[in-house]
């Protein structure tokens, strides 16, 4: 599955609920893709009716992607392992900063 230019931007936006715009702006576009993969097909076809940032798409991918992360179950402040959230999360950055869930 590929996402366009416009998807991934309102995919970004509507994550930025959850992890701030400045976080969901360096998601890596392989991350993104991993994420919608795992989403239900009423979902995603929500998510083309309307866009990413209908609240029920939202919801549901917010939630999918704190699963990826590891950090659903989280106490407000907690970060994963223990260090930088920011350092464990799967980032353009590339692969030495960033951790990569499996789909």
């Amino acid at each position: 599955m590929d996402l366009t230019q416009s998807e991934t931007e309102d995919l970004r936006s509507a994550l930025s609920c959850a992890f701030g715009a400045d976080l969901a702006d360096e998601f890596s576009e392989d991350f993104l893709i991993c994420l919608v993969s795992r989403l239900p097909a009423t979902v995603i076809e929500l998510a083309d009716e309307w866009t990413w940032n209908d609240t029920e798409v939202r919801e549901a991918a917010c939630a999918e992607a704190e699963r990826l992360l590891g950090v659903a179950d989280m106490a407000p402040g907690e970060t994963p392992r223990g260090s930088s959230m920011r350092r464990e999360l799967p980032t353009r950055r590339g692969p030495a900063q960033a951790r990569t869930p499996e789909c």
